[in-house]
């Protein structure tokens, strides 16, 4: 099985916070893989670090590489 992560270690992304948009930066990743009801999941959860906290856990579709798609996502 190969797993690829939409991004990368290091990597600036934006999201959202307490209704803000907020910018930070990819310190690590959580991957998790099962079955549900027989249904395989894969699930990949980003650690994300700005500048008003450190390693908050997103989910992946929650992220965006620019300000103006997530503004586009809402």
């Amino acid at each position: 099985m190969e797993i690829k992560t939409k991004y990368d270690i290091g990597q600036r992304v934006f999201f959202m916070s307490d209704n803000r948009v907020c910018e930070g930066t990819i310190e690590s990743f959580d991957i998790g893989f099962g079955y549900d009801n027989g249904t395989e999941y894969l699930d990949i959860c980003y650690c994300v670090k700005n500048k008003f906290s450190t390693d908050i856990p997103i989910n992946e579709e929650e992220l965006f590489l620019t300000k103006e798609e997530l503004l586009k996502s809402l």
